[in-house]
């Protein structure tokens, strides 16, 4: 695969709004994106499932970064290109800093499937979840044969997590995005195993498919988006984005609702 420009974009509040609706000019950009040349490559904190109805509906078949990097997913041959999860010490651990700090996260598992017990994240996480969420009478029931691959909690008052995200970050027990949340509001906090993020999938992604891209543009709009757009030699950010994304970026485009996303074609 030979590669001029690596295009990486974000989902959620980049290519689409809250109600996963993609302006005309949006979805005509992505096509003109593909006709260009430039490799498109998707980095988003969703899991598979959430993704593919909105996939189809666009007809978006690009591979794509999940959960923040947890895994990397090759929807033309439907496999995992890369996958990483949790030592079972640092998940052990990250579970009784939950239940210390009076919190239990979601869990979002190798299958797909949200696992929780009396999950204190928000209701619309919850409702965005729907049917995909598994009830457990309490977390010590997530079931045997399957990987934590993201700890997650959406839309909670930013004093409930703090204590919580010191006592990670500081263990060092995974790669915490901690930040706030414009599409559930108040703010939110999701934790990868060590050393994921966005930008490392890309990462493994070039590795995987023996590409070494000339030029890479990320565009982004939140905290879990920053690792992205610092490691990308061309960044842009949604203009309603938080200042400390704003101050890396090195372009700034209107939000999906007016269409922004067909500006990133002034970039490549």
């Amino acid at each position: 695969m030979n590669i001029e420009t690596l295009l990486v974009t974000d989902l959620d509040g980049t290519l689409w709004d809250g109600e996963e609706e993609c302006h005309q000019d949006s979805l005509s950009a992505i096509d003109k994106v593909r006709d260009s040349g430039t490799h498109l490559l998707i980095a988003t904190g969703r899991r598979l499932r959430s993704v593919r109805q909105p996939f189809l509906k666009y007809g978006i078949t690009e591979e794509t970064v999940l959960l923040n990097g947890s895994i990397g997913y090759d929807f033309k041959n439907e496999s995992n290109f890369y996958k990483r999860q949790f030592a079972n010490e640092n998940e052990a651990r990250i579970k009784e800093i939950f239940t210390t700090c009076g919190l239990s996260p979601c869990f979002y598992a190798d299958d797909s499937f949200v696992y929780a017990s009396s999950p204190s994240t928000s209701q619309g996480h919850i409702d965005a979840i729907g049917e995909d969420l598994i009830l457990m009478n309490q977390p010590n029931d997530f079931p045997l044969d399957r990987h934590i691959l993201s700890f997650c909690l959406l839309g909670v008052e930013k004093s409930r997590l703090e204590e919580a995200e010191q006592l990670i970050s500081s263990e060092s027990l995974g790669s915490v995005a901690y930040y706030r949340d414009r599409l559930f509001g108040e703010y939110s906090l999701m934790v990868q195993p060590p050393n994921t993020s966005k930008w490392i999938g890309v990462e493994l992604w070039c590795e995987h498919y023996g590409v070494s891209p000339a030029r890479i543009v990320a565009v982004g709009d939140a905290g879990n988006d920053f690792e992205l757009l610092t490691g990308a030699d061309f960044s842009v950010a949604i203009e309603d984005s938080e200042q400390f994304l704003l101050d890396v970026a090195d372009a700034t485009i209107p939000p999906p609702s007016k269409g922004g996303w067909a500006q990133i074609l002034d970039y490549l």
